[in-house]
């Protein structure tokens, strides 16, 4: 199957937590949850949208990867015969202990997540067919009540040694491919999950990445297909995610950063993004203002705005006062607006990190705003 024809089954990554949902709740004629398949590219994160659905369904979420394991280790039944202490042939079906003891949940409501599904040994697909259907694995063995089984997969174009699964087993599922998204990354999970605030700032104030961000753009051409000759993936979400976490860490003098940030997301998107961190002027008033120290004076535009994306991304209860300070003094109107609508957005619960001044000029200005 080519790019084109997973194009057509494109779901946002919202719309993957919520299909996820819709399959838990759907029971077909024979008593059984609609389970879905998530294909996509590397690094989409259809395993961070799988974990994420489990816990809006309030489900504990468990990882298997059978492409890591032997078929012996999760596999149909097998035949046990023994005789009994009258000397009589017994029969006995059996599942390999290592699948049910060290993989399987035997209690508790669980969403069963089948990672790299199309990278498992073809003998392994005919062993899934039931416990992606039904939840069984032979006779002795059926996850618990309550309990939902998805999978993860690759498609064969995306360079992952990933196969075509058995039309057996995708008739078994419902099939989407996972759309990258980077307004719904960055509200959903970056901020959630305090993914750094010059990855974010970053990724919000650049222009064009709508329709580059997250789809491995330094190696992903219009058919899906990855650059051979750039070594890293590009950017993804994933990749974004790791990025930020390393700038957290204290990175040593001798690391070229420029080549740390191509080999985490490509050539193309590292370069660009180390021409952003290379703006210390920017970096060293964000964090002053984020400390109540003083600040630069007659700050360019250009530079007011990258900064005003880096507080928006960085914002909390504890420096919160110190952005709406630095908001007040030194932004337009038009800044303060888009910033209020913004950090709202962050806000579940709409208190807007207990900012009376912001809530003021979100209430003011957001049908002008949303519209």
């Amino acid at each position: 199957m080519n790019a084109e024809a997973y194009n057509n089954l494109d779901q946002t990554t919202r719309g993957a937590i919520e299909t996820i949902k819709l399959g838990y709740r759907t029971v077909d004629c024979y008593g059984y949850r609609q389970s879905v398949l998530l294909m996509g590219q590397p690094g989409v994160g259809k395993t961070m949208v799988s974990v994420q659905a489990a816990k809006e369904l309030d489900l504990k979420p468990l990882v298997i990867s059978p492409s890591s394991h032997d078929s012996v280790d999760i596999k149909l039944p097998y035949v046990e015969s023994r005789f009994n202490f009258f000397g009589r042939k017994k029969t006995e079906y059996k599942v390999a202990a290592h699948a049910i003891g060290d993989l399987l949940p035997r209690s508790g409501r669980h969403l069963l997540i089948i990672d790299d599904i199309t990278n498992c040994p073809v003998d392994m697909q005919a062993t899934l067919y039931s416990l992606v259907y039904d939840g069984t694995l032979g006779p002795s063995y059926k996850i618990p009540e309550g309990s939902h089984v998805i999978a993860c997969g690759n498609r064969v174009f995306d360079r992952c040694n990933a196969a075509e699964l058995s039309a057996a087993l995708k008739d078994r599922f419902i099939t989407i491919n996972v759309k990258p998204n980077k307004r719904i990354w960055l509200d959903d999970f970056a901020y959630e999950n305090n993914v750094h605030h010059t990855v974010t700032s970053w990724i919000e104030g650049v222009s064009d990445a709508e329709d580059k961000f997250l789809r491995g753009v330094d190696g992903n051409d219009e058919n899906g297909s990855f650059d051979p000759v750039d070594p890293a993936i590009g950017l993804t979400p994933r990749s974004a995610y790791r990025l930020g976490e390393l700038l957290k860490q204290n990175i040593h003098t001798s690391i070229d950063l420029p080549s740390l940030f191509r080999g985490v997301i490509g050539r193309k998107a590292g370069d660009a993004f180390y021409e952003y961190y290379q703006n210390r002027k920017v970096f060293d008033n964000v964090r002053r203002i984020l400390n109540g120290e003083p600040y630069d004076n007659g700050l360019e535009y250009s530079t007011i705005y990258m900064i005003t994306n880096s507080l928006v991304a960085a914002v909390d209860k504890s420096n919160i006062k110190n952005i709406e300070r630095f908001f007040e003094q030194e932004c337009d109107d038009e800044k303060k607006s888009l910033a209020a609508f913004k950090i709202h957005k962050r806000d579940s619960t709409s208190k807007l990190f207990g900012s009376k001044y912001f809530r003021e000029i979100y209430l003011k200005n957001s049908n002008l705003i949303a519209g």
